[in-house]
């Protein structure tokens, strides 16, 4: 086996050697333990980033719902209110299909349509400003996800080069 060259070469290691091979093995192993912490740091924080923008979504929904809802709740408003003024009118003998009265009811029916469309574009403005965040979101979980695929390649590479560093200096200081 190779025990009688490995044990030929050690009286040539000098104390300087010992420590440069040290120096070397501990810093390409403290390269690649930040990068890991730091990879795991960036998924992490792109996990929340993911996260948000799922939020972002739901919340893009339930504005649209909302506005729905009340567009509903104006709409059975606008109902009951020309239904009670037609009512009103009648029992006081006015003609409803006819001159100012049907204007009257006309014009409060057109106040509660466009109370009901601005409450539906106020939830699409809503809806579309959570859907532009969840988009940012999105990239941005994206991009923590690229950053930590890169800190783990460059802890690697700054191992690999601690190494090659370590090595060379203990082939420079050990007899030939």
């Amino acid at each position: 086996m190779c025990f009688p060259a490995i044990a030929a070469a050690l009286p040539a290691l000098t104390t300087s050697t010992v420590i440069a091979g040290a120096a070397a093995l501990t810093s390409a192993y403290a390269a690649v333990r930040q990068s890991q912490f730091q990879s795991a740091n960036l998924k992490y924080s792109s996990q929340i980033a993911a996260q948000n923008a799922k939020i972002a979504e739901n919340n893009a929904l339930v504005a649209e719902q909302a506005a729905i809802a009340d567009a509903d709740t104006i709409e059975r408003r606008r109902r009951i209110a020309l239904a009670q003024q037609s009512a009103q009118r009648a029992a006081q003998g006015v003609v409803i299909n006819e001159g100012s009265t049907l204007d009257t009811l006309g014009d409060a029916a057109a106040e509660f349509e466009l109370d009901r469309l601005n409450r539906l574009y106020e939830g699409e403005t809503r809806a579309r400003a959570q859907l532009a965040q969840a988009g940012q979101d999105t990239a941005a979980s994206r991009g923590l996800l690229v950053q930590a695929s890169q800190a783990r390649t460059s802890g690697n590479i700054q191992a690999l080069t601690s190494l090659a560093k370590g090595g060379y200096q203990i082939s420079r200081s050990t007899p030939n």
